[in-house]
């Protein structure tokens, strides 16, 4: 999503004014991976065969702050709920909440990590209901709390 990239491409920049020391070129690089990592996740979503698998998963990229459902997604792409989940799931290996979750995920991670915002409010901004489900959700995937990753 936008406000991820952001929040890296503003930490890369902030990386290039240390780059003098041995910290802050590693720091760079880390950054440019995982801007670059960023970039080929955008680029996979209009890469998908399925037109109507890529509109939901636009949709997922553009919306994943909000509150998302599976109808959605199908009206998206324009399929029943069954139809377009099944289908999702044949074109990427996952289901839909899955896909939805991930986007989740790496937004909170950079948020994190780049951002001083309280967990709660990562939470809120990366479209989780409940901090509480946040926290445990990102410890379960992450394997660390998400203070712990911070």
């Amino acid at each position: 999503g936008e406000a991820g990239a952001a929040a890296t491409l503003e930490a890369l920049c902030r990386a290039v004014e240390g780059q003098d020391s041995l910290r802050g070129k590693i720091r760079f690089q880390r950054l440019g991976l995982e801007m670059l990592e960023m970039v080929m996740e955008r680029y996979e979503v209009r890469v998908i065969e399925d037109a109507r698998v890529g509109r939901a998963m636009q949709y997922a990229s553009e919306h994943y702050n909000e509150v998302v459902s599976r109808a959605d997604l199908a009206r998206a792409a324009g399929l029943s709920e069954t139809r377009f989940h099944d289908l999702f799931r044949e074109a990427t290996g996952e289901a839909p909440v899955q896909f939805l979750n991930r986007l989740r995920l790496r937004q909170a991670m950079a948020r994190l990590r780049y951002t001083d915002m309280p967990v709660g409010q990562v939470a809120r901004a990366c479209g989780f209901a409940s901090d509480f489900y946040f926290s445990r959700f990102f410890k379960q995937k992450v394997g660390l709390s998400p203070r712990q990753f911070r």
